[in-house]
């Protein structure tokens, strides 16, 4: 809430309690105009309530908008071409994969052992 609906809520409540007194006391003039001030006080909060709603849903759309425009960036970001070589970005590497040069190390057999297996398995 802002400091400015706040005010007007402040005013409308003391406004209709003034006018419920003078409603009782009789006095019908003091009444509307306290009951009209109330009234007022209590409309120009709910419109500033609803422009502060309007403006939320507006900063929301906005928000939004940019996170969408990012998101497309981000998925034609593997298109673009690098300034510098002229290739495409993120591409594959054509050097095998950690896993497939283990599993060809295992499958040759202990022959093909480094050193430093041979070193461990003597002590």
């Amino acid at each position: 809430m802002t400091g400015l609906r706040i005010g007007f809520l402040f005013v409308a409540v003391v406004a209709g309690a003034y006018a419920a007194l003078m409603l009782i006391d009789g006095q019908l003039i003091d009444f509307g105009v306290a009951a009209a001030i109330c009234a007022g006080s209590s409309v120009a909060a709910g419109l500033i309530a609803y422009a502060a709603g309007r403006r939320r849903k507006a900063v929301a759309r906005g928000r939004a908008a940019v996170w969408e425009v990012r998101d497309q960036q981000a998925a034609t970001a593997a298109d673009q071409q690098c300034p510098f070589c002229g290739g495409t970005c993120q591409t594959l590497s054509d050097s095998p994969r950690f896993v497939d040069r283990q599993g060809a190390r295992h499958a040759r057999g202990p022959s093909s052992q480094s050193r430093h297996d041979d070193r461990a398995r003597k002590y």
